[in-house]
């Protein structure tokens, strides 16, 4: 009985046309988005985020660096304040097309 290859048994490329159709997998552990060092960030290799110095900084010996930059607003929260603003021209934007409204005779005018 011949054994045929299944196409999940073959490691995937990580391209989008791979016929296995999975997604990439880093390997190991990762970092979250902005957390490597510079040195590592700008020579856009992964970094295992070791404070004080990563694994590559020692190898290299260089400065290990990290910045920590400030966090943007919580996104609900932003999105609260954006909703409100919205919100409140709506209501302005309905105020006004009920006064047009009932200053044509129940005719809304467009210019």
């Amino acid at each position: 009985m011949r054994s045929e290859a299944h196409p999940d048994d073959q490691p995937s490329t990580g391209n989008p046309s791979d016929p296995a159709g999975r997604a990439y997998r880093a390997k190991g552990p990762t970092l979250g988005k902005g957390k490597a060092c510079e040195s590592c960030r700008s020579r856009r290799v992964r970094c295992n985020g070791v404070r004080p110095t990563c694994s590559n900084c020692d190898q290299a010996e260089k400065d290990c660096v990290y910045v920590d930059k400030p966090r943007p607003p919580a996104s609900t929260a932003a999105l609260s304040t954006k909703l409100a603003g919205l919100e409140e021209r709506y209501r302005m934007l309905s105020e006004m097309a009920a006064a047009k409204t009932g200053q044509e005779g129940g005719r809304i005018v467009v210019n």
